[in-house]
């Protein structure tokens, strides 16, 4: 294993158990040796800096979404800031951080100094308190009242412990509320079985959200909650603070804290664990969980 494979394990690790100081240090030291900085590493507020660049050196993009937050917090401190991302993130984040100028990859830029997004979280995600404190929710574009759940229940991600069709089935067939995919790869993840098994219709997703970042956004924004494996559609539900439970198994293996029902990332957002118990068990209190925190959101 490499140097910079070695800090981002240890960095996860880190991560999930709470310790984020340490966690971002590694991390952002493991980033820095994979895609080392075009420009000097900003050493945060106080420090000498007029245009800062912000990119993404490793991870996915359910990260970005949740880290994004910090290169807004780098405004008041610097002339201007500059972030790397995606054209498929572009729309969503600037008009979610428009104070921060969004740029592609294929842009050419001049800045003064750099940081990766976990570089910022060194700055101003040390703590739980000060993550917790640092939620801004992204902007979707959205038209009309919140309506209906939106699920996602499947996986090509072979390390996830997931319920089978039959679970997800057993449970949705009790469910009132009218059902939103929010599922990539529909016909993969057999979504007209899984309608058949419930009985339940379920509003096919209208774009490829791999590809259409904003339009799923505005789709996640349009339902009242969102009950989820671990995945993109996770993060997008709380970054964009709606209500959403999301469903984990017993290892130890994702980004989500080891412990506790909560992640101080996202406000609105809840996890529910398995702790060896039959899927339709930890289905039945995911969904007991969801209808509280939609409740208390009304």
């Amino acid at each position: 294993m490499s140097r910079a494979a070695e800090l981002i394990e240890l960095g996860g690790a880190l991560e999930r158990s709470g310790q984020y100081a340490a966690a971002w240090k590694n991390l952002d030291e493991g980033g820095e040796l994979k895609r080392p900085p075009d420009w000097p590493k900003w050493e945060g507020p106080g420090s000498s800096c007029s245009t800062l660049l912000v990119r993404r050196r490793i991870r996915h993009l359910g990260a970005e979404l949740r880290n994004a937050r910090f290169a807004n917090m780098a405004v008041p401190h610097v002339e201007r800031v500059i972030a790397v991302t995606e054209p498929r993130l572009k729309s969503l984040l600037a008009r979610s951080f428009p104070q921060v100028t969004y740029v592609e990859a294929t842009q050419s830029v001049q800045a003064d100094c750099e940081s990766s997004y976990e570089g910022l979280s060194r700055h101003f995600g040390s703590t739980e308190e000060a993550i917790a404190a640092s939620f801004q929710p992204l902007v979707a574009e959205t038209s009309g009242e919140p309506s209906g759940v939106g699920i996602a229940w499947h996986s090509i991600n072979q390390r996830k412990h997931l319920p089978e069709l039959d679970d997800w089935a057993a449970r949705l067939a009790g469910m009132t509320d009218a059902l939103q995919s929010l599922q990539y790869d529909e016909a993969e993840a057999e979504i007209d079985r899984l309608e058949t098994l419930s009985g339940k219709r379920i509003a096919r997703s209208p774009l490829d959200q791999k590809l259409d970042v904003d339009g799923f956004a505005s789709m996640v924004a349009a339902v009242k909650g969102v009950l989820t494996i671990s995945n993109t559609t996770a993060h997008m539900a709380g970054a964009l603070g709606k209500s959403c439970v999301v469903i984990l198994d017993d290892l130890d293996h994702l980004s989500w804290p080891v412990s506790g029902d909560r992640t101080p990332f996202y406000p609105t957002l809840r996890l529910v664990r398995r702790n060896q118990r039959p899927w339709n068990a930890v289905l039945d209190e995911a969904v007991v969980v969801l209808r509280t925190l939609i409740e208390h959101a009304e």
